[in-house]
């Protein structure tokens, strides 16, 4: 089933929540923020905060992160299947898998949705990585490395929206000029 939800993903800083809410206030769609759901959802599967927290101390930001990537599938399959006319704001790495079994998995689920974009800072990711930096902690920048360079987020996507210069007005405009 196809629906009129918008979807949009990209890296850490990338300005997607900015985007998600002027986006939603100029469409009238309801917004849903991943990062407002996924306890809500995680915990639906079992995920211990305990567990993550145990895993960023043994292991870093990469332990932490290989232990919320199946609690990240599960969240983009329920909110796919709780909405199907709203601007649903990905976080940085709920369109982001390296398994090859979760990479099907999450192309699958969204290869329902007619409006989906990722949004990247430049086409370049150099400059993407440079400029994330300055606006991001040092974990994120580890995570951003992996998120720029994804390929799940751009088999996903329908349209890629580059917003380095551009103001959020402007970002808002190229999507819905991609949506009408």
């Amino acid at each position: 089933m196809r629906n009129n939800n918008i979807l949009v993903m990209g890296p850490i800083g990338v300005g997607k929540t900015s985007v998600c809410k002027e986006l939603a206030r100029r469409t009238g769609k309801k917004l849903v923020e991943m990062k407002e759901e996924k306890r809500r959802i995680y915990e639906q599967i079992g995920f211990s905060l305990e567990k993550c927290e145990e895993k960023y101390e043994k292991y870093g930001i990469m332990g932490w992160y290989q232990y919320q990537k199946p609690f990240e599938l599960y969240s983009v399959k329920k909110l796919l299947e709780e909405n199907d006319d709203a601007i649903i704001d990905f976080g940085g790495g709920q369109s982001v898998y390296d398994n090859e079994e979760q990479v099907k998995e999450f192309l699958s689920i969204v290869k329902s949705q007619k409006y989906s974009f990722l949004l990247m800072p430049y086409e370049d990711v150099d400059l993407s990585l440079k400029l994330l930096s300055e606006r991001n902690e040092d974990d994120d920048i580890d995570l951003n490395r992996i998120f720029i360079n994804s390929l799940t987020s751009r088999q996903a996507a329908k349209h890629i929206i580059y917003t380095g210069e551009k103001t959020i007005c402007e970002i808002v405009d190229e999507i819905l000029i991609n949506i009408n």
